[in-house]
């Protein structure tokens, strides 16, 4: 080969190594999220701190949808309804978690400041929270207590929200061949929510009540971050599947699911959702190992298996 022939093959290869690359990174960068540069101090544990109240979810059975987004043929479908069947307990917090709780972690600078343009109310409910802040009050509260605290999977909100959870696609019909079916009946079931939307006022936690269970203040005004990425499965004419999972998004549940870029954390004053935003971004918390994943499961339901 040539001197002029390795000259235009390096001036046509390599610009499309540097784009690939760009590509990559561009496509890793919006995917994943971000984690925070800023160094942390060190922080003690102490056995002392005032933790939250528990209430212990025993094992049981119930109808939850499935969060992925499924897509045949280019056409919006309906998510696999699942039978679920939990087998271990799960602890979770009683309340929301309050302003005097998040601002200690605020305090120890582990925690950046709520996002709220309104002066917090020591037992009222945090709000103004977007993932990463959620998940770093989870972080450091481990840290403090030594035991494992996290936010929940989607599932684990099912589990604990009881009669409180709300089926976001019951009111939903579909025809695989007549996409505007679904999207009217979407419009329908949308529009029926928002007239039957809760207050946007913050009270203090609890005084919403407590579920059949004994978790309070579920699927009131202030919907909750959980650690389930966002993913979308498509099918193609020809039955070939394909997914794409974003953790750059994550979903959130409340009076109804919706799903939010981690870096929300007022939905009501713009931002990517899927969904009529929520009123209020908060957190609760679970302890404990996170229970096994069953989605490869969900995976093998007709027409997506």
């Amino acid at each position: 080969m040539t001197a002029d022939r390795l000259k235009t093959a390096s001036s046509i290869f390599l610009p499309m190594a540097l784009l690939a690359g760009a590509s990559f990174w561009l496509i890793q960068s919006l995917t994943t999220p971000q984690q925070s540069t800023l160094p942390h101090p060190t922080i003690a544990t102490d056995t002392t701190i005032d933790t939250p109240a528990l209430v212990t979810i025993p094992p049981r059975n119930f109808e939850y949808r499935d969060p992925t987004r499924y897509i045949e043929n280019e056409l919006p479908q309906i998510s696999p309804l699942v039978h679920a069947k939990v087998q271990t307990q799960l602890e979770v917090t009683q309340d929301l978690v309050t302003n005097k709780q998040y601002r200690a972690c605020v305090v120890e600078g582990y925690c950046a400041p709520a996002i709220t343009v309104k002066t917090p109310i020591d037992d009222h409910p945090v709000v103004g929270i977007n993932y990463e802040m959620a998940a770093k009050y989870a972080e450091w509260l481990s840290i403090k207590t030594g035991d494992n605290w996290r936010l929940p999977t989607a599932l684990e909100w099912a589990q604990f929200a009881a009669e409180k959870y709300d089926d976001p696609e019951k009111d939903i019909q579909s025809d695989p061949n007549n996409p505007a079916v679904a999207w009217l009946s979407d419009y329908r079931a949308k529009s029926k929510s928002k007239g039957e939307a809760p207050r946007q006022s913050l009270r203090p936690v609890g005084l919403f009540g407590a579920n059949s269970l004994g978790v309070n203040d579920v699927a009131e005004n202030v919907w909750v971050w959980t650690s389930t990425c966002y993913e979308r499965i498509n099918v193609d004419a020809g039955g070939t599947k394909s997914s794409a999972t974003s953790c750059g998004a994550r979903v959130v549940e409340g009076a109804h699911r919706t799903y939010l870029s981690v870096f929300i954390s007022n939905p009501q004053g713009g931002g990517c959702t899927v969904g009529d935003p929520p009123s209020h971004l908060g957190i609760r918390l679970v302890k404990g190992a996170e229970q096994p994943s069953f989605w490869s499961l969900l995976r093998n339901l007709s027409p997506f298996g």
